[in-house]
């Protein structure tokens, strides 16, 4: 059962073993990752120049819960544009609550941003 939503940023945390990589290893197992979300972190890796066979390895590697990014949550995604205006979140972000909002579970995230927002999700901080 998924418990909590990861944000892009947990994931790269992970990857680097950036400071509080290890909150996100503790949820892994039960997280929940947008399809908009794993894009983001395939973009980070394709940065690093990292050919498209070992992105989909390394992401494959962390065997997360994907969910795709359905019309639901597209519609859900765009809907929160406006009300998160003021944190200046992107596309990704607003996909990553979205998500979180639509299976009423907690968010987890790097970006301290999101905390200051009034959602009817609980935003964890992995630092």
């Amino acid at each position: 059962m998924n418990a909590i939503v990861f944000d892009a940023s947990v994931i790269i945390a992970m990857l680097q073993e950036e400071s509080g990589h290890q909150e996100g290893l503790k949820w892994i197992e039960q997280a929940l990752v947008s399809t908009v979300n794993i894009a983001e972190v395939a973009s980070f890796l394709s940065m690093k120049a990292l050919p498209l066979l070992s992105i989909r390895q390394t992401i494959a590697r962390l065997a997360l819960n994907i969910a795709p990014l359905t019309t639901e949550l597209a519609e859900l995604t765009g809907a929160l544009r406006y009300q998160t205006r003021s944190a200046g979140l992107s596309l990704g972000d607003r996909a990553c609550l979205a998500l979180a909002i639509s299976r009423e579970i907690p968010v987890l995230t790097a970006d301290k941003a999101w905390a200051k927002l009034d959602l009817p999700i609980e935003v964890k901080l992995i630092r």
